[in-house]
């Protein structure tokens, strides 16, 4: 046997033990993406819940939870837009950038110097509530691309 293992010749038993361990290789492989996604589905639910929670001290509560809303919706596509399946989506999702891009350094920045250009409109963005709201709309937000990038990225295929 060990003279030929040296020639490169294996035996049958020897074939089978390697077969065997590819195989469980990809079952653990297989495993430990399934525990990794329970884990991050659990992740991204705990702070899923964290954050309903939190919405239930900002007042007026349909407010809060509508910008949560809000930043979740625009989480998930932006989590869908940074993670492309093939190289059609891609190409496709290179289109969308562009317009959104083009319309952010256009008629956006436009808009949002003109609104900070006023103390009065950006003492009333430093207001507690609408702070707490930012920052509701960009947990939810971060939340969504999160998860979504990373099921497309990690487990979606």
């Amino acid at each position: 046997m060990a003279g030929s293992a040296r020639c490169g010749i294996s035996t049958p038993e020897e074939e089978l033990s390697l077969y065997d361990l590819g195989e469980g290789i990809i079952k653990a492989r297989a495993m430990t993406a399934a525990l990794f996604a329970r884990l991050d589905a659990t992740m991204i639910g705990a702070v899923a819940i964290a954050l309903v929670v939190l919405g239930m001290w900002i007042e007026p509560l349909s407010e809060t939870y509508l910008m949560g809303v809000f930043g979740s919706i625009l989480g998930a596509i932006v989590g869908l837009l940074c993670s492309p399946y093939n190289s059609g989506e891609k190409a496709l999702f290179k289109g969308y950038e562009k317009l959104v891009w083009g319309f952010l350094s256009g008629w956006g920045f436009t808009k949002i110097n003109s609104f900070l250009s006023s103390r009065e409109q950006v003492a009333v963005l430093l207001e507690r509530p609408v702070l707490i709201r930012g920052m509701y709309f960009l947990s939810w937000f971060l939340l969504a691309t999160l998860a979504i990038f990373v099921y497309r990225r990690y487990y979606g295929r």
